[in-house]
This record gives C-alpha cells, structure tokens and sequence, in this order.
C-alpha cells in the first residue's frame, strides 16, 4: 500500500504489445487517485530478449521491477492475455502479494512442465 493506503494497480500488457497498451488505463487510475503502474516486459516492443524466458522468470522480473520501485505489496493487477497469465501465476505461487486480480482473456497453462494453477485457491 502506498501512503494514501490505496493498493497500487500493477498493468501487465499482453503478447505481442507493450507497456504503453495500458496508458489510458494508467492515467484514469491515477486521475482518480488509484495508483497505478505499467511493468514492460523484456523481449515485448522491439527490445531484444535477454534469454528465453518462461512464466516464472516473467513473474520474478515483474516482482524485481515493483520492488525497484519501492511500491509495497499487496499489489492489484490487471493482466491482459500473457500479462493475465503472469498475474495468475504470481498469484498462486505467491498469493501474499496479490490484493485482487482482474484478468481479461488470459493465457492458460502454457506447456505441461509448468505447475498447474488452481484457481480455486484464489
């Protein structure tokens, strides 16, 4: 929670887009109060990967770059596509972060060596 002890809104874009997906998300959230931050991905927007990367390695950047920031959790995402997919699995893996999730078309389980998310426990 930050000092005005509202939950930072974290956005994570989708497959095949960027950060900048969410700006006129991010700028409502934060006209009205809510904050809010974008998280862009590695290897998205014409930045080269750094390695092949799966979820978990996704997730951790995304928890590395809130700390960076000093944003405290728990945090509310929003994940569109692969960032609902990223949201889910911090979730579950680490749900003391995780205030609430808004999901919109999110990706699944990706292959069968990643562990499977149960939703129910959300």
């Amino acid at each position: 929670m930050n000092k005005s002890n509202k939950y930072t809104t974290v956005l994570l874009h989708g497959w095949g887009t960027s950060a900048n997906t969410w700006n006129p998300t991010k700028e409502a959230l934060i006209e009205n109060e809510l904050p809010a931050v974008s998280i862009q991905f590695p290897g998205f927007d014409l930045q080269d990967p750094k390695e092949a990367w799966g979820v978990p390695e996704y997730a951790n950047f995304t928890i590395s770059q809130l700390k960076e920031m000093g944003i405290k959790p728990p945090y509310n995402f929003i994940g569109h596509s692969f960032g609902g997919r990223i949201s889910i699995y911090i979730a579950t893996q680490k749900p003391e972060l995780v205030n609430m999730l808004v999901l919109t078309n999110a990706a699944g389980v990706a292959d069968r060596k990643e562990p499977k998310i149960e939703l129910s426990k959300l």
